[in-house]
């Protein structure tokens, strides 16, 4: 007797998560290419081709999500088992054509941190391994547009699973996702140590630093991507109900392409984040002791504020006024009351024996 089949799972629909992945994460990656190559063509004036690297994923980013949140409207997220045969097809042809643009996007990506490296004129040492790991993403991409395409023959039985033809065994296909998955593990690797020395052994500017903080943040985000995909990975290529099951791998795929463009973008950025920084953090206040502040706080010229406190060599009541001073610095302390906090003893001095230009006075 054949064992009993055993029940369906619960008709439930997790489309959502790629949806919601999928569009919250595009639109902010898609700003943050647009204000670096607005940053880097019109105020710096210095496009390069980590620039162009970045400009080019940005279609096949965009061209793998699109599809990722098209294929949701014919049961992607869902399981196989209760979509129709047209819906079927139809989620995994879409399925099938995104592969090829997400791993191409990734690819442009990293391809675009690596040249950032480099052009920081890193040690030859240095440049010689990225130029490795840039040929290691180079052939696991080649790797994986050759999966997507050729596993099966003729290419529509990824789709049309009842055609004539012959697929490669899921023993091969869960063997080469470990295998680049391995690889791409090891390049993030070298992305978060490489920059690390570079920071050790190098004086840099502020900038160049914030860059090189930029990709060990990002390697540091695609090794976690990685390593948290492969039991999903495995999952995957083990069961049938792939509509079902590749819902948080391609979740995981696109979060990673989409921070890694928004972290990769950051540093190009910093002349912008500079302006924001001073137009809006760097304001003059009242609160200083600097010898400028002080100045700035009475409306005082340079030479003024020696004259004012005793200190210059030339003033004749310098030992009375520096006593007075004192005094009011000793009873004044403890005055809390109707006054400008930032204001000490001896500013109060100069402000209430009038020798302050008129237009400031304690409250």
């Amino acid at each position: 007797m054949s064992a009993p089949t055993p029940p369906l799972p619960p008709d439930e629909d997790r489309s959502s998560v790629l949806f919601g992945t999928a569009v919250g994460l595009l639109i902010p990656a898609g700003i943050m290419i647009i204000l670096r190559t607005g940053v880097r063509a019109f105020m710096t004036k210095n496009m390069s081709w980590d620039d162009w690297l970045m400009i080019i994923s940005m279609p096949f980013v965009m061209g793998g999500e699109i599809i990722s949140i098209v294929s949701t409207r014919y049961g992607m997220g869902r399981h196989i088992f209760y979509l129709s045969p047209e819906d079927m097809v139809m989620a995994l042809k879409l399925n099938t054509i995104a592969q090829p643009f997400n791993v191409l996007g990734l690819f442009f990506v990293k391809a675009s941190i690596v040249a950032l490296l480099i052009r920081l004129k890193c040690k030859t040492l240095y440049k010689a391994i990225l130029y490795t790991t840039l040929a290691f993403l180079l052939t696991i991409t080649i790797v994986g547009v050759v999966i997507a395409f050729a596993q099966c023959q003729p290419f529509e039985k990824n789709w049309f699973v009842q055609m004539p033809g012959t697929c490669w065994s899921r023993d091969v296909f869960t063997n080469a996702l470990y295998i680049l998955q391995a690889i791409t593990i090891a390049t993030d690797v070298c992305y978060i140590v490489i920059p690390i020395f570079m920071l050790w052994n190098v004086q840099m500017a502020k900038a160049t630093k914030l860059g090189v903080l930029g990709v060990i943040g990002l390697g540091f985000i695609s090794m976690v991507c990685s390593i948290v995909a492969i039991p999903f990975v495995h999952q995957l290529a083990k069961s049938v109900d792939i509509t079902w099951e590749v819902v948080d791998l391609a979740a995981i795929k696109i979060g990673e392409a989409n921070v890694a463009i928004i972290v990769g973008c950051m540093p190009p950025m910093q002349p912008v984040f500079k302006k924001i920084n001073q137009r809006f953090f760097k304001q003059k206040t009242v609160t200083g002791n600097s010898y400028e502040e002080r100045l700035a706080r009475l409306k005082l010229k340079p030479g003024e504020y020696e004259i004012l406190s005793g200190k210059s060599k030339n003033s004749k009541n310098s030992k009375n006024s520096k006593n007075d001073i004192d005094s009011y610095n000793h009873t004044f302390a403890s005055d809390t009351t109707k006054r400008d906090p930032s204001i000490d003893g001896h500013e109060m001095y100069l402000l209430e024996n009038g020798t302050a230009p008129a237009g400031r006075a304690h409250e």
